[in-house]
C-alpha cells in the first residue's frame, strides 16, 4: 500500500464501509453537539468559546469531504429540529449564525486541502488554522449584520477573542491526525 492509499484509509476511516461512514458522521454530529456544552461565556460578546470547532476540524479530516459535510448537515440539522446542540440560543438565526454556516463548508475545504499536502504535523496545523481563521471570519461577518454593528466591531467580537483558542485546537486537532496517519 502506498502512502496516498494509507492517507485515504486512514483519513476516510475505510471509507468503502458504508455503515462505517454513517456511523462516522452520527458519531462527529454527536461530538459537535457534546462540543458546544464544554462553553466558556465571554462578557464582552455574545458568543462563547467552545470546543465545536475542534470536531469541525477533525471531522472533515477524519471522514472525508462526504462524511464531513454529512456530520455537520446532521448537527445544524438537529439545532433546527429543536434538539439543544447549540452553544446559543437562536442557532442558525442567532448571534453564532454564521459559525454555524461555515460548519457545512469547513469538512470539504479541510479535506480538499489535506488531500494535497504530505499530512505533517506542520501542514496540518497550517490547514486547520487556516480552516478555523474562515470559521472565525464568516461569524464575525455574520455578527455584524445580526447585531448591526460596523465589522471592525464584529470583529473584536467575533473573532480577536478566539484566534489564540483556535490555534490551539489546530495544534492539537493536527496533532491527533499526524498521529493517527502514523498508526494507518
Amino acid at each position: 500500500m502506498n502512502q496516498r492509499q494509507a492517507k485515504n484509509n486512514v483519513y476516510g476511516l475505510l471509507a468503502d464501509s458504508r455503515s462505517v461512514m454513517m456511523s462516522g458522521a452520527v458519531l462527529f454530529a454527536l461530538l459537535t453537539a457534546l462540543g458546544s456544552f464544554v462553553r466558556l461565556p465571554l462578557p464582552f460578546s455574545p458568543v462563547p468559546v467552545t470546543l465545536q470547532t475542534f470536531f469541525v476540524l477533525l471531522s472533515g479530516a477524519l471522514l472525508g469531504k462526504k462524511c464531513g459535510f454529512l456530520s455537520q448537515v446532521l448537527f445544524v440539522s438537529l439545532g433546527i429540529a429543536g434538539i439543544p446542540v447549540f452553544a446559543v440560543s437562536g442557532g442558525i438565526f442567532g448571534p453564532t449564525g454564521g459559525y454555524l454556516s461555515a460548519f457545512l463548508v469547513i469538512p470539504i475545504l479541510c479535506r480538499l486541502l489535506i488531500d494535497r499536502t504530505s499530512g505533517s504535523f506542520i501542514s496540518l496545523s497550517v490547514i486547520f488554522f487556516f480552516c478555523s481563521v474562515i470559521i472565525l471570519a464568516s461569524g464575525s461577518l455574520y455578527l455584524s449584520f445580526y447585531m448591526n454593528v460596523s465589522l471592525p466591531k464584529a470583529f473584536s467580537l467575533g473573532f480577536l477573542p478566539f484566534i489564540i483558542g483556535d490555534f490551539l485546537k489546530s495544534l492539537s486537532a493536527a496533532g491527533i491526525v499526524s498521529l493517527t496517519l502514523k498508526k494507518g
